[in-house]
């Protein structure tokens, strides 16, 4: 089962109360609804219904808890779903793939955690973690795969193994830490048990290589891929964001050359026990949401691995599902992203995209607070190109309303947000004397005439002001108070 909920030990088919299964059984406790003060709680008691036929109940205390900062779950608020899921991202998430929400609905409802009145829902309480390692840095865990926790363990033919979650830690620390002799030693543990090592599992579905490729041990990686025959382009088996990624995502993700190098090009004749056959990874292989290697390198601004896949015939113009390509990739990456954003543009990449949520890169920079980008985007690139359209786009709104001023507003990012609140509304007006007015401009534009429209609007970023502050300042040059816009895109 996929509850679409990174790093969340939880399964889907679990409720965190009590479980009925009769109607009869709901309605003798219906009348709990009306308790809404138990126990110092301010939240009712909750009851639903999945698909089965099972209702669940959720106390008031218990809402309390798995709500708290410490646990983070939000619960899915349709009636007939009972899936918990991690923070607002993993609600929105959970949203738009199994309730065919769009973005900027699943993102509001992520937001105030109701639909259809009801903003509670159910699953089975399994505990806390028994513990947590966070691996940061240079491993595949925290940030960058996972935190380690409990265990998955199946065999090939999916029945699960026994092994103690504490040896499932101490074997992938043993990887992260780079320790050979420990790691041969580890093998000769699962020889002696018979267990595959392919088949060994993190809590997010991630294997022994995805660790060793994400961890840059290239002497693991290459004894993983010819002394145990792990298939070198194993898919990732955890959930939402986890799932399908590769070996090579994880090499690529965190800037690992050489283990790059000898996925594309070693593994090309290497042989499985699974597949008696010439193996060849695929350097376009996608992730769920279907990302690749090269977008991650491009997320993470290792250069020489973008360039080295580029130089491999990596498909560069790919996009995810969410419409993103590598230039919006590297416009959110973690570093500076600028210089890869200038290579992107020499191999001749699609600059002026815009995702199916309206950002463009643009967007993206502004939000994380890069100002030398937007510097050179607005600067160097979109004055010099001349296509007004895509330069509207650019500054427009997002699916939300947000306009880059206001994005790099709400991240805190003041500097940036009155200097990019001057360049909209430079753009808009130029845009505007040639003629060029785009709906949202125009409908910004006849608002502005009304004096009430024109002021107060300093400082505030949120949906929407970042169209009536450029709307105003474009008013406010030409003098215009009644005149109609010229044209319409």
């Amino acid at each position: 089962d996929d509850n679409d909920n990174d790093n969340d030990n939880d399964n889907d088919n679990n409720n965190h109360g009590e479980i009925c299964r009769t109607g009869a059984d709901a309605q003798n406790i219906v009348s709990l609804q009306e308790k809404s003060n138990y126990d110092g709680c301010n939240l009712p008691y909750e009851i639903k219904y999945d698909a089965s036929g099972i209702i669940c109940i959720v106390t008031p205390r218990r809402n309390a808890f798995l709500r708290s900062h410490f646990i983070n779950r939000r619960p899915c608020p349709y009636q007939h779903c009972t899936k918990w899921l991690k923070g607002e991202k993993g609600l929105w998430w959970h949203q738009a793939r199994e309730h065919e929400k769009i973005y900027s609905d699943a993102v509001n409802v992520a937001r105030d955690g109701s639909k259809d009145g009801n903003p509670l829902a159910i699953v089975v309480y399994v505990g806390p973690l028994n513990h947590e390692m966070k691996m940061n840095g240079k491993g595949v865990s925290g940030n960058n795969l996972g935190e380690e926790s409990l265990l998955v363990l199946k065999n090939n033919d999916e029945k699960h193994n026994t092994i103690e979650s504490t040896q499932c830690c101490n074997f992938f620390e043993t990887i992260q830490n780079g320790n050979m002799s420990e790691f041969l030693s580890c093998m000769k543990d699962f020889i002696d048990k018979n267990i595959h090592v392919a088949t060994y599992l993190d809590k997010n579905g991630a294997s022994a290589l995805h660790w060793a490729a994400g961890c840059g041990h290239l002497d693991m990686v290459r004894y993983l891929v010819t002394e145990c025959n792990v298939p070198p382009d194993q898919p990732q088996r955890g959930k939402r964001s986890f799932r399908n990624r590769t070996p090579l995502h994880w090499a690529a993700r965190n800037g690992h050359l050489n283990v790059v190098r000898y996925l594309v090009e070693d593994c090309s004749s290497c042989r499985t026990t699974r597949k008696h056959d010439r193996c060849v990874v695929d350097i376009d292989a996608v992730t769920l949401d279907g990302t690749t290697a090269f977008c991650w390198a491009c997320w993470q601004g290792h250069e020489e691995v973008m360039q080295y896949l580029y130089s491999k015939g990596a498909n560069t113009a790919k996009l995810n599902s969410y419409g993103c390509n590598a230039v919006l990739w590297s416009a959110q990456s973690t570093t500076s992203g600028l210089k890869s954003l200038q290579w992107l543009q020499v191999i001749g990449s699609d600059m002026m995209i815009v995702n199916s949520n309206g950002h463009g890169m643009l967007h993206k920079s502004a939000q994380r607070g890069k100002e030398e980008v937007c510097q050179w985007i607005v600067e160097e690139y979109l004055a010099k190109k001349g296509c007004w359209q895509s330069m509207l786009q650019q500054i427009g709104q997002d699916a939300e309303g947000f306009c880059p001023s206001d994005l790099a507003g709400i991240e805190g990012f003041e500097f940036l947000a009155q200097w990019l609140t001057m360049q909209e509304g430079r753009i808009a007006l130029d845009a505007f004397y040639k003629g060029i007015c785009p709906e949202w401009l125009s409908d910004g534009i006849s608002n502005a005439r009304h004096v009430i429209n024109r002021y107060g609007l300093d400082g505030i970023y949120e949906s929407g002001s970042g169209v009536k502050k450029m709307s105003a300042f474009a008013v406010k040059k030409t003098g215009l108070h009644s005149a109609s816009p010229q044209a319409s895109i």
